[in-house]
């Protein structure tokens, strides 16, 4: 079974609360499991169930020893020939397998944090890494504001706020430039 038709069972069973015709005539059987004759959920096989059934049938499937797999589970058990299949679906407009392709499309970890510091009274960039701020650099996302390292940042700590503030207007101004290792003697 396709990713997609996984996709489109799970939203049929999802609306299996919502009535259509050929199981409203089921309902006049009542339910399914029992017989009861008033029935509150109808299945997209045509089944209806009472309220009782179907909370046991809920139930049971909650306690079934295997975990359900996700979206991001099953899309990485398709074939190379599937995952063309699904982008094809979803360039020719299929709703479906644009919003599956949507949902399994991971999302990158954050590189870099724009941050309002109380202490300096101004905000920065800190980046994760030197490719992090090089990335913002190409981007042009620093926006005028200084980028600094998330490893530098230990340095500054014991720096006084006025060398701190001076050294950001730097960074602020040659955006490529990085913190040198600093002189114990320039942080007092």
């Amino acid at each position: 079974m396709s990713l997609l038709q996984l996709a489109r069972r799970f939203i049929a069973e999802r609306e299996e609360g919502t009535p259509s015709a050929e199981s409203v005539e089921s309902a006049d059987k009542g339910c399914a499991t029992c017989g009861a004759p008033h029935v509150v959920a109808w299945g997209a096989d045509s089944a209806a169930w009472c309220r009782a059934c179907w909370t046991a049938r809920v139930a049971s499937r909650a306690d079934r020893p295997q975990p359900t797999p996700t979206l991001a589970d099953l899309h990485a058990e398709l074939t190379e020939a599937e995952r063309r299949q699904l982008r094809a679906e979803a360039t020719a407009g299929d709703p479906l397998a644009e919003l599956v392709l949507d949902a399994v499309a991971g999302t990158p970890e954050p590189a870099a944090w724009r941050l309002y510091s109380r202490r300096l009274d101004r905000e920065l960039w800190v980046a994760r890494d030197a490719d992090a701020a090089a990335q913002l650099d190409r981007d042009g996302a620093w926006g005028g504001l200084p980028v600094i390292l998330a490893a530098d940042l230990e340095q500054l700590r014991d720096v006084d706020d006025q060398r701190v503030g001076d050294l950001l207007d730097v960074l602020a101004v040659f955006p490529g430039a990085r913190l040198a290792q600093l002189e114990p003697e320039a942080m007092s």
